[in-house]
């Protein structure tokens, strides 16, 4: 008997195992929001979004957003660059040769041409009028993972008060990890052979 148990226990395992999250992911779990407000520390945890190990965005009191995520995981970025944040690419609604309307969004990413963050707001001139309320997808290029993004405030310091170092977006969180079908085959059937040997 024991080693029927173990059978199936080595079975349901197995099963598991098969439905491990293959690359890439989209995730479409719950949508969150996030804010950093004016003038904020960026090297709190609490004016950070912590996606990942390796994608910690912020942002200073001046320039774009970057990822302050420490190494070996994260770049350890101390400020806006070039090609900020790095390990992330982007891709907004109509925006460089990208789609908009329903066939916009993380779950056509292969559709999509991504670059980085300015870049694909159409750079420093054009970012501040393109940036609000535009859907947008962000890669985790070393985890492989797209995201539905929207940001709905990027503050300036050339607005009056200043609001500068400000950015908030809205975002899709992770997907929930469904229960494997086979474990819930399995599961009754466990239980059964528990119960009859409480019996015995």
């Amino acid at each position: 008997m024991r080693k029927f148990m173990l059978s199936i226990l080595a079975a349901a395992s197995f099963a598991m195992a098969g439905t491990a999250v293959a690359s890439p992911q989209v995730w479409n779990g719950p949508t969150i929001d996030f804010a950093k407000a004016p003038g904020t520390d960026p090297t709190l945890a609490e004016n950070q979004d912590r996606l990942t190990d390796g994608v910690w965005l912020t942002r200073s009191s001046s320039g774009g957003i970057y990822n302050v995520a420490p190494p070996p995981a994260g770049p350890g970025e101390i400020f806006f660059g070039i090609s900020s944040p790095a390990g992330t690419a982007w891709a907004f609604s109509g925006l460089d040769s990208n789609p908009s309307g329903a066939a916009f969004g993380a779950s056509h990413y292969g559709n999509l041409h991504f670059t980085d963050w300015a870049s694909a707001l159409g750079g420093s001139g054009l970012l501040l009028f393109n940036i609000l309320d535009r859907p947008g997808v962000l890669h985790l290029t070393a985890e492989d993972v797209y995201i539905d993004i929207t940001f709905t405030a990027f503050g300036s310091a050339r607005s009056f008060p200043s609001s500068a170092g400000a950015f908030a977006y809205t975002r899709t969180t992770a997907s929930p990890v469904p229960v494997p079908a086979a474990l819930l085959l399995f599961t009754p059937a466990l239980a059964a052979l528990l119960g009859w040997r409480r019996c015995r």
